[in-house]
């Protein structure tokens, strides 16, 4: 008598070619390179506004235009910097004049307010507006535009934080209702029924975390720096690690009703970012994130 067989498909092991490694690093560099884009996006407002304030500072010290550019491009904590440095660079290596400048690079930016700023930059500077005026006049007009639109976030927010909590409650009671009457009907099965239901709210969670990720402000709460405030060396601390009894919960279950199949934590103890947990003369850890 035969037997059919099963034909395995041929696996070939062999070294990956150069022209490969490359394209799978080019990948890696596309996806880092969008998600800092992506980052900077979030947070050129903000740092836009905070270079407008420097800028402006600069210039009521009667500040040459080259100092004031020299200035700005070293800010590197701010996202507009690059930019400043760019038109740095275009004057004092090749030689434009800081309208050009200011027009070409408002070419290859894509955030619009900042290519619009360079538009007005290169026209004030065509038009022999004093520095001083100018930054001046846009840093007040910048400010009362960020805090109408840092208000209105922060109204969204709060009607989308009620909106969640509304979430959160309709879809725990339908879930519940759901999972019931298929227990009491006896209309399908209760296992199914209970992963579908999770799925489901975990599915809704995510859509309002999304929303309110979105609606939420976006600014940063502690800047890069060695040096920090009392408070925010405070923040910096406690962001990587929170609450320990809130991190992790253990459960211990028993297949049977013998009381030595169970366990019973006696004690733990919070230590260098990790919990451990001690019972019936055994110890474990659990990591924290």
């Amino acid at each position: 008598m035969e037997y059919p067989t099963l034909k395995l498909p041929k696996f070939s092991f062999r070294k990956r070619t150069e022209k490969e490694t490359d394209k799978e690093a080019k990948r890696g560099a596309g996806l880092l390179e969008r998600f800092r884009k992506t980052k900077e996006e979030l947070l050129m407002d903000n740092d836009l506004l905070f270079t407008l304030t420097y800028m402006a500072s600069l210039s009521t010290a009667q500040l040459s235009r080259d100092k004031i550019f020299e200035m700005a491009a070293e800010k590197e904590e701010y996202a507009p910097s690059k930019y400043f440095k760019k038109i740095r660079d275009l004057t004092q290596k090749w030689y434009y004049d800081y309208a050009t400048a200011c027009n070409l690079i408002a070419e290859k930016v894509e955030h619009e307010r900042l290519r619009k700023l360079f538009n007005r930059f290169s026209d004030a500077i065509s038009a022999g507006e004093p520095d001083r005026e100018f930054l001046d006049r846009e840093w007040k007009v910048f400010k009362t535009i960020r805090k109408d639109e840092y208000e209105r976030a922060l109204e969204s927010l709060r009607k989308w934080t009620d909106a969640y909590t509304s979430i959160l409650v309709s879809a725990s009671l339908i879930s519940v209702v759901i999972l019931l009457s298929v227990i009491i009907y006896q209309s399908g099965d209760p296992a199914t029924t209970l992963y579908g239901a999770a799925l489901s709210n975990f599915v809704i969670y995510a859509f309002g975390v999304g929303m309110l990720f979105k609606a939420v402000p976006k600014d940063r709460k502690v800047h890069d720096f060695h040096i920090k405030s009392r408070e925010q060396t405070l923040i910096s601390k406690t962001i990587p690690h929170p609450n320990p009894s809130g991190i992790c919960s253990l459960g211990v279950f028993s297949n049977n009703t013998s009381s030595k199949s169970g366990l019973q934590i006696r004690k733990y103890r919070y230590e260098r970012g990790r919990i451990y947990f001690s019972w019936s003369n055994h110890v474990t850890n659990c990591d924290t994130w």
